[in-house]
């Protein structure tokens, strides 16, 4: 379905300028990340350029999807974390969705954490600060591995919108997209050296690569099969030796191949094979 950027995990981001329309009170950040390193803490998005108190997603000790969300003034939330043990080199989806009280979480489009506050207006971004995508330069959290599809809304999406998300180039809500980095820019693995924007083809809120090699299989603009993911339905045929498992499809891209992972675990903590 097109092409990621793939950080380096040494001093690889994406940087955007400050002057972006202000968005708090409500709104969602979505992402598709592959992470290549299981116990690194790693910056996937954070507005907390130019000053501390605005809003970062990071990935935290190999099990742990964070988020730090300001009211302006001061941090609302120190502790939104969702435990979620990701497998390095696999895609997958993270999607914080906001409002005035309090946040959700969601991992491939699953609800893993839940949190409220007390206090303060969440803030996403400023005109005094910007973004960066794939490191925060001051903590030098720089992201090791592949980020495709961040959708900025200044809205609240459900569960539903972000599944529709997870699986579409189309927005659930495209009146609320402000913006939209599809990372479909370069030659996946070639020499890139002259493309260094990253497109919001939903606005005008352009990145600029900062310190990729632009060649390559990494710091560099790679193929993608972030959204290339199949639709489970229910086990069939169960008995008690066995089963059939079922799914339709991917919706968007071609699956070339599947793998089957067992857990001993009902929240799939405990992966076995």
């Amino acid at each position: 379905p097109g092409n990621a950027l793939a950080f380096d995990g040494v001093n690889d981001e994406v940087i955007m300028g400050t002057g972006h329309a202000t968005i708090s009170g409500n709104y969602t950040v979505e992402a598709w990340v592959k992470p290549q390193d299981d116990n690194k803490n790693m910056a996937i998005f954070t507005t907390r350029g130019g000053g501390e108190t605005t809003f970062d997603i990071q990935i935290l000790d190999g099990d742990r999807i964070h988020g730090d969300i300001g009211s302006g003034t001061s941090w609302l939330t120190t502790n939104a974390d969702a435990t979620y043990n990701y497998e390095a080199g696999q895609w997958m989806h993270i999607a914080y969705a906001v409002t005035p009280s309090g946040y959700t979480i969601y991992v491939n489009g699953n609800q893993v954490a839940t949190g409220t506050f007390t206090s303060g207006t969440p803030v996403l971004i400023d005109a005094s600060h910007y973004l960066e995508i794939g490191g925060y330069s001051i903590y030098s959290t720089y992201f090791n591995g592949s980020i495709d599809e961040v959708r900025v809304y200044n809205t609240t999406l459900t569960q539903a919108n972000i599944q529709a998300d997870m699986v579409s180039t189309s927005s659930s809500v495209p009146g609320s997209l402000v913006n939209y980095y599809n990372f479909d820019n370069g030659q996946a693995g070639g020499g890139n050296t002259g493309v260094t924007t990253l497109n919001d083809v939903a606005g005008s809120y352009n990145g600029t690569l900062t310190s990729f090699a632009l060649t390559g299989t990494t710091s560099n603009w790679v193929a993608s099969n972030a959204m290339v993911v199949p639709v489970a339905s229910a086990a069939s045929n169960i008995t008690s030796t066995g089963f059939a498992a079922n799914w339709a499809a991917p919706v968007t891209g071609t699956a070339t191949s599947y793998s089957i992972e067992v857990s001993t675990a009902p929240d799939f903590r405990t992966e076995i094979g």
